[in-house]
């Protein structure tokens, strides 16, 4: 099994009396996260709390639970609702989703980006995704868009259900059918906003791009993708991540 956008992180059961935590491997795959080398009994249906180098604290649904050699196992979960800290202690019997507890849409952020862009924009879905933010990424969404009228679904997918569009722009996104088709429907979503922030793009180099202006604020890929996982988490807000 590959383990994408790994890091290391403390992990709590969220119905324990005492407070130590242990030092884990958390990762991502499409669709669902994975903890590895985990030493303390834990059982499926189990809440548990994730805690990120940040201080940001997720509660996860442990669906699957794989035994491995001695007292080692490894997990699968469902994201749950994001919590603030832990100074008021573990609460029980939490289980609503972290994408319907920040806002109405389907999707936190939605990527834009051509194939040959496809390294960054899949490095920043693993790592929104590790944190329980809900990506619209093609390679997330193979399943559902099987059979689909694409032309139809994108254009309400970057128009419509996505609280951001991250838009990566390239010399070879300037030249696409598709990412024009995207970039277009994001920029009607914009224009109806008038000013709210919806296109957030990441320059990988200097290509003109028609519609996104020489005063809007960009991020560099030059940055690296963590810099902009970092940026997203904090544009998302307080409800995603705590702030230090």
């Amino acid at each position: 099994m590959t383990l994408l956008g790994a890091r290391k992180v403390m992990l709590y059961k969220a119905n324990a009396d005492d407070e130590a935590g242990m030092e884990v491997t958390a990762s991502i795959q499409p669709g669902k996260g994975y903890i590895e080398d985990v030493r303390v009994p834990i059982e499926e249906d189990d809440v548990v709390e994730y805690v990120d180098p940040r201080g940001v604290t997720m509660r996860l649904l442990v669906t699957k639970v794989f035994v491995r050699e001695g007292s080692l196992s490894n997990i699968e979960f469902d994201w749950v609702k994001t919590t603030k800290d832990r100074s008021s202690g573990p609460r029980k019997g939490n289980t609503q989703r972290t994408s319907a507890a920040v806002d109405e849409f389907e999707y936190q952020v939605a990527l834009s980006f051509a194939g040959e862009d496809r390294q960054y924009a899949e490095a920043v879905a693993n790592g929104l995704a590790i944190h329980g933010i809900t990506v619209f990424y093609d390679a997330f969404e193979e399943a559902d868009l099987w059979g689909k009228d694409l032309y139809t679904h994108l254009h309400e997918i970057y128009s419509e259900r996505a609280r951001y569009c991250v838009l990566f722009a390239s010399q070879q996104y300037a030249k696409k059918l598709w990412t024009t088709h995207e970039r277009k429907a994001a920029q009607e979503r914009a224009f109806k906003e008038k000013g709210g922030e919806y296109i957030l793009p990441v320059r990988i180099d200097e290509t003109p791009i028609p519609g996104l202006t020489e005063t809007t604020g960009y991020i560099s890929i030059s940055k690296g993708t963590d810099h902009i996982i970092e940026s997203l988490l904090t544009k998302l807000g307080s409800n995603t991540i705590k702030k230090n």
